[in-house]
């Protein structure tokens, strides 16, 4: 029944901006998207959008609870303005005041401010180059003893208050801290001062009964079940499952009088420390540079996403039991989620909203192709689709794995740095940098960097240039054990200005892949592999492929 009002408020909603309701059917129909979407402000639901089954033959709902991630990281915050509120706590005293037996003296700074703005200086659990050792979490249990040690004794990255890191272990000691000063078990805590009074019928902490499972894949052929991990291995940091409706009646909570009192209300939302380039940071929760509230979240198989602005009340809900695999790409799953955001964004604002192109009936390509390496492309028609194979490869792999013509200034400029980067002759690369990026080559940190991208992919083999502008660059690290992607910023003048890691694929195991015929061509789906798609057309006996603004052509065999 709940599925029939889903579909009830998309006729309804739907009928004058028609650009949301596109977006998520067409994600669906490519086996992108598996979740719920709920588009609203104080006044109305613009759109309710349910695609997919929650676990096998159960339809998702918005009453569907989700594993929310580092959402959680919002209820955290606001269990310890409660207890503020109680008078159990101060935000500016050191946190090892309400540790009891789990202090640490490297933590005689930090204060629970700090904890909630990610400035502790106390590297993260799971998270790579923080200086803990990876650990993963299991299916049993883990004490708040054994967890807080395993990061208790690291050396601070920082001095607290003077720079951001996202902390996961920040968020865990304040879970400790309302376990020590309100006498009750984190969930149990939760769920009787937040979740009980505020409504949130549909809200635990851990997987309640009805509970979405979560799935590693996209493409429905290689779907299979992800792990679910005990919540103790993220206490404060994650382990809560939501409905969208128990979080769209949330972000209405958090913006009234009944929530705390005006003052914590305000230290809740407001921002208190720079976070990246774009964004800053309030109490678990970030505030982008269009002033919108947001906060993403992923876990196994899990990935949400909501956003907010408190000016108009709008409200941006998306959940999805669908992931990646690798934790190399977790952050392709929140870069999707936010993606559809910011389109969703977009049409409410009266934009136009990037969207997946749709798809049409038409005579599909077929037969074998020669790259301009002398490989082979094979395409072979399988139902409505294309498979595309190549041996060993990735078929999205073709513009990035042929180096750019060095008939251009910039394409000689690439072609240069990537033949210098290859051969560690990392001095000369100074002659195309400009004045501080020079100090980086000179000084040998250019070397120390390039050197751990090559450590990523084993033994290097080519470092190909792929695309440039007056902008930027970007080159392909193919290696025996995976590929990393630099990209490189120019000035003004062309120089060099800075060198960093763009992305980073993993060894290459699936490398069949799927194409769609489209109004202009055909569209290879590169998402569910991790990769980036690109566009086709059949000519004559040629195929034309373009991606990151090139074409390269394949010859029939």
């Amino acid at each position: 029944m709940k599925n029939y009002y889903c579909l009830l408020f998309l006729l309804v909603y739907s009928l004058g901006n028609a650009q949301v309701e596109t977006i998520f059917t067409r994600a669906a129909q490519y086996g992108h998207f598996n979740g719920v979407v709920i588009v609203q402000d104080s006044a109305q639901r613009q759109y309710e959008i349910c695609k997919g089954d929650a676990r096998p033959g159960i339809p998702i709902t918005t009453d569907t609870p989700f594993d929310i991630g580092s959402l959680t990281k919002q209820f955290t915050a606001a269990a310890i303005l409660q207890l503020v509120v109680d008078g159990k706590v101060d935000l500016h005293t050191p946190v090892n005041q309400y540790l009891g037996d789990l202090a640490s003296k490297r933590w005689r700074k930090v204060t629970l401010h700090h904890l909630l703005t990610h400035t502790s200086g106390i590297p993260s659990l799971y998270q790579t180059e923080q200086g803990l050792d990876v650990f993963f979490p299991e299916a049993g249990p883990i004490t708040r003893a054994t967890l807080v040690n395993r990061f208790r004794f690291a050396k601070l990255q920082f001095s607290p208050g003077e720079e951001f890191a996202y902390s996961n272990s920040g968020y865990i000691l304040l879970a400790v801290v309302v376990e020590e000063m309100s006498g009750l078990s984190f969930g149990d805590f939760l769920n009787q001062k937040i979740f009980q009074p505020y409504g949130l019928t549909s809200t635990s902490w851990g997987a309640a009964s009805g509970a979405a499972l979560p799935y590693y894949g996209f493409r429905v052929d290689l779907q299979r079940a992800a792990p679910i991990h005990h919540p103790s291995w993220m206490v404060g940091a994650g382990g809560v499952y939501a409905s969208a409706e128990d979080l769209a009646r949330w972000i209405e909570v958090i913006q009234s009088d009944t929530f705390l009192n005006g003052t914590l209300r305000d230290e809740y939302l407001r921002s208190h420390t720079r976070a990246g380039a774009s964004a800053t940071y309030a109490y678990g929760w970030q505030r982008s540079t269009e002033g919108y509230v947001e906060h993403d979240g992923i876990n196994t198989g899990f990935a949400a996403f909501v956003s907010f602005d408190p000016t108009t009340r709008q409200q941006v809900i998306i959940l999805t039991n669908r992931g990646f695999e690798s934790i190399h790409l977790y952050g392709n799953s929140a870069d999707k989620i936010r993606e559809w955001a910011t389109s969703i964004w977009a049409d409410l604002n009266g934009e136009p909203a990037e969207m997946l192109p749709a798809k049409v009936d038409r005579a599909l390509a077929h037969g074998a192709f020669v790259l301009p390496d002398g490989d082979t492309l094979h395409l072979t028609p399988v139902d409505t689709v294309i498979r595309l194979t190549i041996k060993n490869r990735y078929p999205s792999r073709i513009v990035t794995n042929t180096p750019l013509s060095e008939t251009t200034e910039m394409g000689e400029k690439m072609s240069k740095l990537c033949k210098l980067l290859q051969r560690g002759k990392y001095w000369k690369v100074g002659k195309y940098c400009d004045g501080e990026m020079k100090l980086v080559t000179y000084t040998g940190l250019l070397s120390v960097g390039v050197n751990m991208m090559k450590k990523r992919v084993g033994d290097l083999e080519e470092i190909i240039p792929y695309f440039v502008n007056e902008a930027y660059g970007l080159a392909r690290m193919n290696g025996s054990e995976g590929v990393q992607d630099i990209i490189f910023y120019f000035d003004e003048e062309g120089r060099v200005q800075g060198m960093f890691e763009y992305e980073f694929y993993l060894p290459e195991k699936q490398v069949e892949m799927y194409a769609y015929p489209v109004k202009n061509g055909f569209y290879l789906d590169g998402f569910p592999d991790g990769e980036d798609a690109l566009e086709f057309s059949w000519k004559n006996d040629s195929l034309y492929f373009q991606q990151h603004g090139r074409t390269v052509v394949l010859t029939k065999r």
